[in-house]
């Protein structure tokens, strides 16, 4: 296992799902395919300590299959779904022996361990390539599964920003509130989450935000991938999230086709529970045999689930929202 490195810094930064634009960058996270880099101090998760490449690995660790058999009968079992129910989930043009099914097996057990929330807090941290920059957050959430609801409270940058998103409620609006005295003349701002302005500065809008859609979006791009050749699936089932066991399941594709959205997708699983609780998505590299481009990446941590999130929770007063 390597070392984390260094944290980087960029250039460029906006705020999510607010009409202000901010000056200034804080802490961000670099990436290569042979160091992972350390996380913003404020995620609350210190880094990752990688797995190996499989150049670096001789004894074929990244292999799918042998990263499977390393692993005992019983704990790969509670690890995936059940034959029946990989079955019953898988769609019907993907065949069994396809790369991707393992993958998709242990991803749809996941999904399954999700079933049991219904609500949760915790630290969520994201990066994503906007343009020509990055734009990093970190940000206090409060979700509700059903009826859907989040409230963001943001740690960095420009702390003490309040985003409010109800489902159903404000119109089908989200409400933005700033703090300090740009918040007290501006007021709070109703938006619409698909409105250029509050997609200006996200690559989803705040509706898909939360685990639960993370993994089924990681889920619906594995299966329409399964139809095609041309996947690289690797397993690492003792990689470490800060100091936090995590199972990773890292997708390569050597050559960019229509039917690929991205070069490398690595999902992070907690070890004991299986939730999925980061996702990291990378283009093709600029020039050929560069590094590959990280345009993704989201992150929970500190997650603490079933807490009792109500409706109150949703209610502008609550914030001082007006």
């Amino acid at each position: 296992m390597e070392n984390v490195s260094a944290v980087a810094r960029d250039s460029r930064l906006g705020p999510s799902w607010s009409l202000c634009v901010m000056a200034t960058i804080l802490a961000s996270l670099g990436f290569s395919l042979t160091s992972w880099s350390a996380d913003p101090a404020r995620s609350r998760a210190a880094g990752v300590r990688p797995p190996r490449t499989a150049q670096q690995n001789s004894n074929g660790e990244a292999n799918a299959q042998n990263a499977l058999a390393e692993k005992d009968a019983a704990g790969e079992q509670t690890a995936s779904v059940s034959a029946e129910e990989l079955a019953r989930q898988l769609p019907k043009h993907v065949h069994p022996k396809h790369p991707l099914v393992p993958a998709l097996q242990m991803a749809y057990k996941s999904r399954d361990t999700l079933k049991e929330v219904s609500d949760y807090t915790a630290v969520f941290v994201k990066k994503e390539l906007i343009g020509q920059g990055y734009i990093t957050h970190s940000m206090d959430m409060k979700l509700r599964e059903r009826p859907f609801g989040v409230y963001l409270r943001f740690q960095d940058p420009s702390p003490g920003r309040q985003v409010l998103y109800p489902a159903g409620v404000n119109k089908a609006q989200l409400l933005v509130q700033e703090p300090g005295l740009k918040g007290g003349l501006i007021g709070t701002i109703a938006l619409s989450p698909t409105a250029p302005l509050a997609m200006s500065e996200n690559r989803h809008p705040i509706t898909e935000i939360g685990i639960s859609n993370m993994l089924n979006r990681i889920i619906q791009q594995w299966e329409l991938e399964a139809g095609f050749a041309e996947t690289d699936v690797n397993y690492y089932p003792e990689a470490k999230l800060g100091a936090h066991p995590v199972r990773v399941i890292q997708t390569s594709h050597p050559t960019r086709r229509n039917q690929f959205k991205y070069h490398v997708t690595r999902l992070f699983l907690d070890q004991e529970t299986l939730f999925p609780v980061r996702v990291d998505q990378y283009d093709w590299p600029a020039q050929p045999g560069g590094k590959p481009v990280q345009v993704e990446l989201y992150m929970y941590s500190s997650v603490r689930t079933n807490v009792g999130v109500t409706d109150r929770d949703f209610d502008p007063r609550q914030y001082n929202m007006r």
